[in-house]
């Protein structure tokens, strides 16, 4: 289900939105579809991920690091570079430009794509908290400070580039819990939306994300959308094509 799932009606757009066109070409397939039986996922204890990210790397070595040989390394760059400022893009784009490393220039170009969409993106443009992600529910079990929990998962398979969430959230997370609350095992899709939507936009969530098998903490920005779905809906049919042109004109 998508937040407010109408807009996808209203704005005559694809299920996944954005898609492949947000992220180039380095999307890793399709989510695996819900399942009803629990799995059990052998996490740690809850991190969080995020202020490593910011004390060590500046825009320089994390562009650097984009030509490392680890995939670690790389994802870690990337993922600091899509929270830098948007007023950034400039040199973000004279780097692509610049690169003859097809996955780098790609990772690039999504960072690109990402800064110039975020300064489409008021945080405050509306009275509706919005995520940006779509998604499908699951029931899981996790481990979570020596003892295994049973509880419904957010799995996220498209993610709105431009989104505050877009920087730290990556297809196949699972969501498993707001602001320390972890969801129960019969929390539906609905309930997770009238969740975001009681938040005010603006807001710092920190939501707790099962990644791997590894459950982390990550600092998320709600922004504010239209309520009516005529305009919520035009308002994302408008950023698609401004990323179509986007991609178009920096695709390598």
């Amino acid at each position: 289900m998508m937040e407010q799932s109408q807009v996808l009606k209203t704005a005559a757009v694809g299920a996944a939105l954005f898609g492949a066109l947000a992220w180039c070409r380095l999307d890793r397939g399709a989510a695996a579809a819900p399942r009803s039986i629990p799995t059990t996922h052998p996490a740690s204890s809850e991190k969080s991920s995020a202020p490593a990210l910011h004390e060590k790397l500046t825009l320089r070595s994390a562009v650097a690091m984009l030509s490392s040989d680890q995939w670690s390394v790389r994802s870690r760059a990337q993922s600091f570079l899509m929270q830098e400022n948007p007023s950034q893009l400039p040199v973000v784009l004279n780097d692509l430009r610049r690169t003859h490393n097809a996955e780098k220039a790609n990772r690039l170009l999504k960072v690109a794509l990402q800064l110039y969409l975020m300064a489409r993106t008021p945080v405050l443009g509306g009275p509706v908290s919005f995520l940006g992600v779509q998604y499908n529910m699951q029931r899981i079990t996790v481990r979570l400070h020596g003892h295994h929990i049973a509880c419904a998962a957010v799995q996220v398979v498209a993610i709105l580039p431009g989104f505050p969430a877009a920087a730290v959230l990556r297809d196949t997370d699972m969501i498993i819990g707001i602001n320390g609350r972890i969801f129960p095992l019969w929390m539906t899709a609905d309930a997770f939306r009238q969740q975001i939507q009681a938040l005010k936009p603006g807001d710092m969530v920190r939501l707790s994300v099962l990644r791997g098998l590894s459950v982390v903490s990550l600092p998320v920005r709600l922004v504010g959308v239209p309520r009516d779905m005529g305009q919520l809906g035009a308002m994302l049919a408008q950023r698609q094509a401004a990323a179509a042109a986007f991609v178009a004109r920096y695709e390598r």
